[in-house]
Order: C-alpha cells, then sequence, then structure tokens
C-alpha cells in the first residue's frame, strides 16, 4: 500500500479510537474546563485590576493546556499496546514512522479542540476579550498542539516502558516543552495586545520547535515501541 492510503486507513482508525474511548476525551475537556475554572476564580478573588488580567490570560491558558494534556496522551499512547495492537500493526509491515503521523494528526485534532474550549472559559472568567482575535488564537493553538502532540506521544512511548509509566511522562515531557510554551505564551500576548507580526521570532520558536519535534519523533519512534 502505498502512505497515502496507508496513512488514510491509519487515520481513521485512530481518530475512531480517540472517539470511542471518550472517557479520556471528555476527561482531557472537562479537566481543561476545571483548571480554567479554579484559575479564573482564585485570581478573581486576588482584585487583580483588568488591565493585569489581559496579561495573565495567556500564563493560566497554557499551564492548563500543559496541566491538562499528559494524562490523555498517555492513555491514549497505552490504547495502541492493549491486546497487542500496536504489535499486530508491526506484523502487517506497516511503516512506524506513518503509524506516528497518524496518531500525531489525530491527537493533535483532539488537543486542539480542548484547547479552543479552555480558551473560551478563561477568556470568559478573566474577561478577557479574544473573539476578535479567534482566527489568529487558532492558528497558535494547532501550532503548538501539533508540537506538544509530536513530542509527548514519543515520550510516552518511552515511558510505556517504564515501571514509572503512570508519573513519568510530565517529568519528561515539561522540560522538553520550555521552549515552546515559551513560545506560545509570548505569541498569544502579542496578539492580544495587537502588536504581534507574523514573521516574529516567537511564531518562528514555535515552528521550529514544531519541525525538530516531528522529524525527531519520525526517525525515533520505531526504537520507542520496539525497545
Amino acid at each position: 500500500m502505498s502512505f497515502t492510503s496507508t496513512y488514510w486507513h491509519l487515520l481513521r482508525k485512530d481518530i475512531r479510537v480517540e472517539l470511542c474511548s471518550y472517557e479520556a476525551s471528555v476527561a482531557l475537556v472537562a479537566q481543561g474546563i476545571l483548571f480554567s475554572v479554579v484559575f479564573g476564580l482564585c485570581i478573581q478573588s486576588a482584585m487583580i485590576p483588568q488591565d493585569k488580567l489581559q496579561q495573565l490570560f495567556p500564563v493560566v491558558l497554557w499551564v492548563a493546556f500543559l496541566l491538562t494534556g499528559c494524562g490523555y496522551i498517555e492513555k491514549s499512547c497505552a490504547a495502541d499496546t492493549q491486546d497487542r495492537a500496536l504489535d499486530a500493526l508491526l506484523l502487517f509491515r506497516t511503516a512506524p514512522w506513518v503509524i506516528f503521523v497518524s496518531k500525531v494528526t489525530a491527537v493533535t485534532v483532539i488537543v486542539l479542540t480542548s484547547a479552543t474550549i479552555t480558551a473560551g472559559c478563561c477568556a470568559v472568567l478573566l474577561n478577557v476579550a479574544v473573539w476578535g482575535e479567534l482566527g489568529g488564537l487558532l492558528l497558535i493553538f494547532g501550532l503548538v498542539s501539533f508540537g506538544y502532540s509530536a513530542v509527548a506521544i514519543l515520550l510516552a512511548s518511552v515511558a510505556s516502558n517504564s515501571r514509572l509509566r503512570g508519573g513519568l511522562l510530565p517529568l519528561i515531557v515539561i522540560p522538553m516543552l520550555f521552549p515552546l510554551l515559551i513560545g506560545a505564551v509570548e505569541t498569544t500576548q502579542d496578539l492580544l495586545i495587537g502588536r504581534l507580526s507574523w514573521d516574529s521570532p516567537w511564531i518562528a520558536l514555535i515552528v521550529a520547535c514544531d519541525v525538530v519535534y516531528f522529524v525527531t519523533g519520525i526517525n525515533l519512534y520505531e526504537y520507542a515501541i520496539t525497545s
């Protein structure tokens, strides 16, 4: 089978798995809303001026995004090893890098949806007007979700072979995500105050992280799932 045919068959399979395991998807969205509510109420109770809330919005948004995503991706990758489903794909000589690309695409869609809902909750609770910049925010969410999914899926596959897999993933993912999240916070802040240029070095940093994480995953995923 050609790459395109194999990719689309795997993508359909991954989307179905993600949608059928709705517990993980619902938990991801619910955690995002919960963190937004907790952060929003705590910040509102601190009587912070409105102009400062706009500066806090990107930090609250991306911290909530980081804290909720790891658990979901860990469960998503664990589903691939359940009943040796991943071994079956490899027995049919499916290229591991195609499996990785398909998995990243499916997880990116779910994580992007969760990030959008979380952003809406944060904006309402902090009374920050983001609707005029919704298109730019969605583009930033898409870029960050892609890089986040790529590196987290690769490291989740590594962590699945450890006895500490239940709590190991956040410990190894968070340090790897520092450049991506710093770029996300700065880009979101610049977008909200109206001074973001699409040739910004922060956007270049996000795109560079996406490329590095994705290419690294394509090359190392085979070793991560077979070691």
